[in-house]
C-alpha cells in the first residue's frame, strides 16, 4: 500500500487565484454571435443578392425596370449657365417614368442608388437627380415622389459637372436594376433602394438647350 505524503507548507504567493471555468456553450456563443453580425451586415448591403459585373449596352428608348419602377431615357440637353462666372455645367436627361408599385416611390432616394451620369471625355462620374417634371427644360416645377397607380409621365435626370466640361454631342448614363427591400442589420422593416443586379449603359445624344 502506497504511503500518503502531506505537504504542510502554505501556498506560494505567486500562484494565481482559482477561477471558475466558463461553460462550453459560452465560449462558442461569442464567435457565433460575431459571425451572425457579419452575415447580417453583408446581407444588409446586398452582398448575397445576384450580381452581374458586366454592364449591358442600351439604346435611347430602352426601358430599365427597377423593382416595378420603369425608366426610359431618350436624350440629353446642356442647359445654359446661370451666369458667365459659373463654374458648373448642367446636363438634363429627358426620360419617361412609369410605376406599377403599390407604394409611393421617392425619386430622390431611388436616383441616389440607381443613376450615375458620366462625362465621356474626362470619365468623371456624378450622381443623377431624378424627378418627375415637364419636358420643357426651363420648367421650374418638379415632383420628387411618384404615387402608386401613376401612368407614364415625363421625367428628367439632372447632373452638374464642374468646369472644364467639353460637350462632345454625347453623354453617358448608367442605370442600375435596384430593388426596394429591408437592408438593415436587424431587419427592422425599414426599406431602401439598393442591391443592384445589373447595370445598363446608355449613350445619349447631347444637344444645347
Amino acid at each position: 500500500m502506497a504511503r500518503i505524503w502531506r505537504d504542510t507548507d502554505g501556498l506560494a504567493d505567486d500562484w494565481p487565484p482559482p477561477r471558475r471555468l466558463r461553460p462550453r456553450w459560452v465560449r462558442w456563443a461569442v464567435p457565433l454571435a460575431f459571425l451572425a453580425m457579419v452575415v447580417g451586415a453583408v446581407h444588409g448591403f446586398g452582398g448575397f443578392e445576384p450580381r452581374r459585373y458586366r454592364p449591358l449596352a442600351a439604346m435611347p428608348g430602352d426601358t430599365v425596370d427597377m423593382d416595378g419602377f420603369r425608366l426610359t431615357p431618350y436624350e440629353a440637353y446642356l442647359l445654359p449657365r446661370t451666369n458667365l462666372l459659373s463654374q458648373e455645367e448642367r446636363v438634363r436627361i429627358l426620360a419617361g417614368c412609369e410605376s406599377s408599385r403599390d407604394d409611393t416611390v421617392n425619386l430622390s432616394s431611388l436616383s441616389r442608388a440607381a443613376t450615375v451620369v458620366v462625362d465621356p471625355v474626362s470619365r468623371r462620374l456624378v450622381a443623377g437627380e431624378l424627378a418627375a417634371g415637364s419636358w420643357d427644360t426651363g420648367a421650374p416645377r418638379v415632383d420628387l415622389e411618384l404615387p402608386p397607380g401613376t401612368g407614364r409621365v415625363p421625367c428628367r435626370i439632372d447632373a452638374t459637372f464642374e468646369v472644364p466640361f467639353e460637350p462632345t454631342g454625347w453623354i453617358i448614363l448608367q442605370l442600375a436594376e435596384v430593388s426596394y427591400a429591408d437592408r438593415t442589420l436587424l431587419q427592422t422593416g425599414t426599406k431602401s433602394w439598393g442591391g443592384s443586379a445589373q447595370e445598363h449603359i446608355f449613350y445619349l445624344p447631347l444637344s444645347r438647350a
